[in-house]
């Protein structure tokens, strides 16, 4: 049986929280608007996906739970955190 979930909109991103407490989860958030994902988002994308991946595998203890994610252009687009909803 599928749990129910919500989805709580903010100007930032959009989160899904299930509604069962004290569940563990991982949040990968991008913002798509700028020059970095034009024409073509899919490889900016995979390369951020990847590098979140790397720094997760490499490090994910304490502190390391959570990172910010540049664009090749440096720009901050996006997070990935592990939460606890």
């Amino acid at each position: 049986m599928a749990r129910e979930r919500r989805i709580i909109r903010n100007q930032d991103c959009l989160q899904m929280r299930p509604r069962k407490p004290s569940t563990k989860t991982f949040a990968f958030v991008l913002q798509l608007g700028n020059a970095a994902f034009d024409p073509d988002p899919a490889p900016e994308i995979a390369r951020l996906l990847r590098d979140a991946a790397d720094r997760v595998e490499a490090g994910w203890t304490g502190e390391h739970t959570a990172g910010a994610l540049k664009d090749s252009n440096g720009n901050t687009v996006g997070t990935y955190e592990q939460l606890e909803v």
